[in-house]
């Protein structure tokens, strides 16, 4: 028996006697400080530690579930913690508790994706879909285009048939192209991504919030019909103070597990694919 082989049927008999088995959800790689991210494609399901901004983004979870739309949203999993001094925030006195809620807020705030795309392209002819992100804590943060506004159940454009042609088009803040996320791909590998970081942060102080424009070249799908595409963002709104000590790498208020990332989706649009 593989190795691995093993390994499930432990698992499966500590399920079978009812034990308890704690998992630790993630960033893909662990976080842009850990230098571990695999420059592929993601869900927007991601770590199990965001907060959603909105209760319709879970309404194909049961009510009843012990993560649902109620209790995974922001204000309920995020803004209460820091107001009540929960988990890790019991470690932080309440002045700053209070400073960094009236951060996180501003930053929530002051976020924002929408996207634009054709209402009818022809069967196997490509389309431009342009995505427009505002806001985010940073260092980073991320895009991707999805099939529907579901946290859990959304997934990438390409399980709908679409093929994204070539590299996504980022043009960052300084209004100069971003292309670190996909040069980090893998000697010989495309770079036709559809998850993508991008770079730069808010400086909530200064009122300063960072945009940027992703651009997608998609190859409508063989079969005629109608399909539904929206953009997922994934941001967060506890600084990190990344890269200010020579690059060391310093967690944010709430944590590795924290509670201060979030899932934001645009509006779900139709393409008529003929």
């Amino acid at each position: 028996m593989t190795l691995l082989g093993s390994a499930l049927i432990a698992v499966a008999s500590l399920l079978l006697l009812g034990a308890r088995i704690d998992v630790a959800h993630a960033f893909p790689g662990g976080g842009p400080g850990f230098g571990l991210l695999p420059v592929t494609d993601a869900t927007p399901s991601c770590a199990g530690c965001h907060a959603t901004t909105k209760t319709e983004y879970m309404r194909e979870v049961p009510p009843d579930a012990p993560l649902n739309a109620t209790n995974q949203l922001m204000s309920e999993k995020h803004y209460k913690a820091i107001e009540q001094g929960a988990d890790v925030y019991k470690l932080l006195p309440a002045a700053e508790r209070e400073k960094l809620l009236k951060q996180v807020k501003l930053v929530d705030q002051n976020t924002s994706i929408s996207i634009k795309v054709p209402k009818e392209v022809a069967r196997g002819k490509t389309i431009k879909v342009e995505v427009s992100a505002k806001g985010g804590i940073g260092p980073g943060s991320s895009v991707m285009l999805v099939d529907t506004n579901l946290r859990m159940q959304a997934r990438p454009v390409q399980g709908n048939g679409w093929l994204i042609v070539g590299p996504p088009e980022v043009i960052g803040p300084d209004g100069k192209p971003q292309t670190f996320w996909v040069d980090k791909r893998f000697t010989g590998l495309a770079k036709n991504v559809n998850f993508v970081v991008i770079g730069g942060g808010a400086d909530v102080e200064k009122g300063s919030y960072p945009s940027w424009k992703i651009t997608y070249t998609l190859q409508a799908p063989a079969k005629a019909g109608r399909y539904t595409l929206a953009a997922a963002f994934l941001y967060g709104t506890e600084e990190p103070n990344e890269h200010k000590e020579k690059g060391k790498w310093t967690l944010p208020a709430g944590g590795l597990l924290g509670p201060s990332g979030r899932i934001l989706f645009t509006d779900v649009v139709e393409v008529e694919v003929k």
